[in-house]
């Protein structure tokens, strides 16, 4: 952006031209892409300019003095991205590995889950490109991904890996660890909609879900396609009481109205 303005009586010029020192590869190169997509907590850094190339005409003591305090405004504003970009990414690293010792840990209490939250984490993300979803939903979709089971940690174990059918009571158990998660998560602090999104994932289009029965336009954008790419990995990954499905199963089992069809079928255009 180019900036010219006329400083004292004699006419004296100045243009200041500021071009973006911090871009977007540079912010969100702090954290490893996931299916083409770079990721960072906060954003608000990219659309930041700072100060660039001074090209300076007739100058004089106002003029000097007026680029001495832009030059100085401009390396406080460097002093103070540099700072908040650290603070950032100590967040987001802790973030990360707090994320992955509570996956570990869900995953190590039901075996069938192995691997489970990484690729729906995976899938949401690169559905939600299919769709257009900005980064920051993206971003939200894979957090909300791998945070979503943690809830299970306080349903009984012999409840989570039974071969045999639930009962009801053993269902309710089941279906209340997304109201486990939700407390537990409630108390974090996170600068995307995290919570939120959980909360609906096993909500469905139709209205046959839980825990409130929403449907349709009730529902997020993102809780849906992050119900349905949970489903979708569920099916086809064996379980305690059934094999995998094949994609064309689940996806014909997941056409019946439950799931959003325009999430539906940019999952069948995924290459899994």
């Amino acid at each position: 952006m180019d900036i010219e303005n006329r400083l004292g009586a004699g006419g004296d010029a100045v243009r200041v031209v500021q071009p973006s020192l911090v871009d977007g590869k540079s912010v969100f190169a702090t954290i490893r892409p996931i299916s083409g997509t770079p990721f960072a907590l906060l954003q608000e850094y990219d659309a930041r300019d700072a100060l660039g190339v001074m090209v300076l005409y007739k100058p004089g003591i106002y003029l000097i003095v007026s680029l001495l305090m832009v030059v100085l405004a401009a390396l406080m504003l460097a002093l103070t991205l540099h700072l908040m970009g650290q603070r950032n990414r100590t967040r987001v690293k802790l973030l990360g590995q707090t994320m992955e010792a509570l996956v570990r840990v869900v995953e190590a209490r039901d075996p069938f889950l192995s691997g489970h939250h990484s690729r729906v984490a995976r899938l949401a993300v690169a559905v939600g490109n299919r769709m257009g979803l900005s980064v920051g939903e993206r971003a939200t979709l894979y957090y909300a991904s791998q945070l979503a089971s943690v809830g299970r940690l306080l349903v009984p174990r012999g409840v989570l890996v039974k071969k045999g059918k639930l009962t009801d009571g053993e269902r309710k158990e089941l279906e209340s660890h997304i109201d486990q998660a939700i407390g537990i998560l409630g108390d974090l602090e996170f600068d995307l909609p995290i919570v939120p999104i959980i909360s609906q994932m096993y909500e469905r289009e139709d209205g046959s879900g839980h825990p409130q029965g929403l449907k349709g336009n009730q529902m997020a954008r993102m809780s849906k396609v992050l119900a349905a790419c949970d489903a979708f990995v569920a099916m086809t990954s064996d379980r305690a009481h059934r094999k995998a499905m094949t994609k064309s199963e689940a996806l014909k089992v997941m056409g019946g109205g439950a799931f959003a069809n325009e999430v539906v079928g940019a999952i069948k255009s995924e290459k899994i």
